[in-house]
């Protein structure tokens, strides 16, 4: 996957023979619907998304570490304002003093 500001490309690769192939290849602005869902637990993210053509896109973003999962969640907050952070949900469930304690 190769996320810019403004394209979104996401390959595949087979299995067997462990070629890649071009899965989507989109601007930024022409998806819709986007949603996404972190799972450090499960070290990803889960991406849901709508092409220009229609298409629901649903794709599994392996990442090697939780803070990358946090950081590709950061990333897609910034390029789609509409949508709060997982993280800040989570952090909204806190107490004050607790969420006081995180950000110093």
């Amino acid at each position: 996957m190769l996320f810019t500001k403004c394209r979104l490309i996401v390959t595949s690769e087979s299995r067997l023979l462990r070629q890649r192939k071009l899965h989507l290849n989109v601007e930024i602005n022409q998806l819709a619907e986007v949603a996404w869902t972190p799972d450090p637990e499960h070290g990803g993210i889960q991406l849901n998304a709508t092409a220009m053509d229609g298409v629901r896109e649903h794709l599994w973003i392996r990442l090697s570490t939780v803070d990358r999962v946090w950081k590709l969640d950061r990333l897609l907050c910034e390029s789609f304002p509409a949508r709060p952070s997982a993280l800040t949900n989570v952090l909204a469930g806190l107490p004050p003093s607790t969420t006081r304690l995180l950000a110093a």
